[in-house]
């Protein structure tokens, strides 16, 4: 799969973008999103992939990611207001047992929902 909003640089790894139909598909590739350079590169490439014109329902697949450091949470929470103000939606799939409690401990898995895999959020954004 390639980055489908890459402005013509290679792809790069660490976010995958599909568009099925309507819904854009936003797999991370990154383990562990941490407060350093390649989280904020992941979270780069995120923004911009929402800001994509007539694009506005998407799914952030988490599968591959173990850890959310407190700064990758805030920009968790960056993200979704962008899409928010873009009068879009975003939900979560593929939640791992660690980031699922780490998202109900620190009570974000109020603000965003989250669905067991691709297709069951496919379905809720239809």
């Amino acid at each position: 799969m390639t980055d489908a909003n890459n402005g013509g640089k290679k792809p790069n790894p660490m976010v995958e973008c599909e568009e099925v139909g309507s819904v854009t598909i936003l797999r991370v590739k990154l383990p562990m999103l941490q407060g350093d350079s390649s989280t904020d590169e992941v979270f780069d490439q995120l923004y911009d992939a929402i800001a994509t014109p007539n694009r506005s329902k998407f799914i952030l697949d988490v599968a591959t990611i173990e850890y959310f450091a407190s700064a990758a949470l805030g920009k968790l929470m960056t993200l979704n207001r962008k899409v928010r103000e873009k009068g879009a939606r975003l939900v979560l799939c593929n939640l791992t047992p660690t980031v699922e409690r780490i998202l109900q401990v620190s009570r974000l898995s109020d603000l965003l929902l989250s669905y067991e895999n691709e297709r069951q959020a496919r379905q809720a954004l239809a």
